[in-house]
């Protein structure tokens, strides 16, 4: 059999290679109902807070399964009917074209999806499962497919023209059965490392409490007599040919306030503007526009190398006799902490805003600095040790992969 190296989704083309016996390449539309997804009015109250299940951003990023069973946010079956939301059934496969291009997930029960999803109705020639990891197989496809500057996005039209390499049925019950028993690994690594994130939280609520309730008394005050400085970012354009010094983006901060670095881009700053664009060690980055579900994601600089940080990120730095900034990132970033920047983000084009003079309006807790030292060495143990996970997760991740790209060609 000759090797072929595609991905199993592309677009408007064939691999010029022999196929296994049995395969062919079919328009996925042909095979699954393309379904769109939707968002109910925000500004009617009426409309959430119901028990409708609603496959958003907020879900997918930190979804630890292949199949979604709950959702943060509910609208009602009022908001539904009122929109162009649609139930979709369960084993519907959703597929992120928006801000996290590619994730996708198995609706484990009837539920509607935001617009940042396109979502395939299987139908009997193809199993919701084999759809499942041929999309994750395509990444190589869709970095190819996505467009926009700020917001990568693959548009409808392209989802549209998407075409799948199909096995016969029980090819992809066996594909599937041994893909599952690798994932699983993967996964317990995966689990490893959202239990050393979750102590973290919980370290954070025993030492200073809910800070909804300021169960401890804490003195407030707003983050502006805390702060020292807040700084816009470059608006310097970016560029992935690795010409001038590595810039941070809202992408390189994660939902729950971690750094992620692997998708990386460079811009050129003017040596006089290199002190006013770059961040030091103990910096906290600010995410001040994004969807509505990702605005206010915050992290703490904790690396010796200096990077620029691009226009839609605040850096800011405290007076630290007063407050620590791992203190003041694990609060935005808490439940709390986020409900508080969802209320004060301000409406705009699908996207929402938060302003340097929004984010100094904050009110904040100030424990004492001896207790926010102790947390301090919290983070960095925690760090150290997320870490040593990753490097596993990585490991089985290659090894997951690698039996994937096998899987679709053919040679298990």
């Amino acid at each position: 059999m000759t090797n072929f190296s595609h991905t199993p989704i592309v677009v408007d083309q064939r691999a010029d290679v022999k196929l296994p016996k049995g395969w062919e390449w079919v328009s996925l539309p042909d095979v699954a109902r393309l379904e769109s997804g939707h968002t109910p009015s925000r500004n009617i109250e009426a409309y959430w807070g119901g028990d409708v299940c609603w496959l958003s951003l907020k879900d997918i990023k930190t979804l630890d399964s292949k199949y979604v069973t709950s959702t943060v946010d509910r609208p009602t079956m009022e908001g539904i009917d009122n929109s162009s939301a649609r139930i979709l059934p369960k084993g519907t496969v959703a597929f992120c074209r928006t801000a996290s291009v590619g994730k996708v997930a198995i609706l484990g029960l009837d539920m509607a999806t935001s617009q940042d999803f396109v979502n395939w109705v299987c139908g009997p020639r193809i199993l919701p499962d084999y759809l499942y990891y041929a999309f994750r197989s395509s990444a190589a496809e869709f970095d190819r497919l996505k467009q926009g500057t700020t917001h990568k996005t693959i548009y409808m039209p392209v989802a549209e023209r998407f075409t799948v390499l199909l096995p016969p049925l029980t090819e992809q019950r066996r594909i599937t059965a041994i893909l599952d028993k690798a994932d699983a690994i993967r996964r317990k690594r995966e689990e490893g490392i959202r239990l050393t994130e979750e102590l973290l939280r919980s370290t954070f609520l025993d030492m200073f409490g809910d800070p909804a309730i300021n169960p401890k008394g804490w003195p407030i005050v707003t983050v502006d007599q805390l702060v020292s400085e807040t700084q816009y970012g470059t608006a310097q354009k970016a560029n992935a040919e690795g010409t001038g010094i590595p810039v941070l983006r809202m992408n390189n901060i994660t939902y729950s306030g971690e750094l992620d670095l692997v998708d990386m881009k460079w811009c050129d700053i003017a040596k006089a503007d290199i002190p006013a664009y770059t961040v030091r060690k103990g910096d906290l980055l600010f995410n001040r526009t994004n969807s509505p579900e990702l605005v206010g994601k915050t992290a703490v600089w904790d690396r010796d190398e200096s990077y620029a940080f691009a226009g839609y990120l605040i850096r800011v730095r405290f007076d630290e006799v007063r407050v620590l900034p791992d203190y003041v990132s694990a609060y935005l970033n808490s439940d709390y902490g986020k409900k508080l920047l969802f209320a004060r983000a301000k409406p705009s084009n699908n996207m929402s805003n938060l302003s340097a003079g929004e984010l100094r309006r904050i009110p904040l807790p100030v424990p004492d600095l001896k207790r926010q030292r102790e947390f301090a060495r919290a983070v960095l143990k925690c760090r150290s040790l997320k870490i040593q996970r990753q490097a596993a997760l990585a490991c089985s991740g290659s090894l997951f992969d690698a039996l994937v790209q096998r899987a679709f060609r053919g040679e298990l």
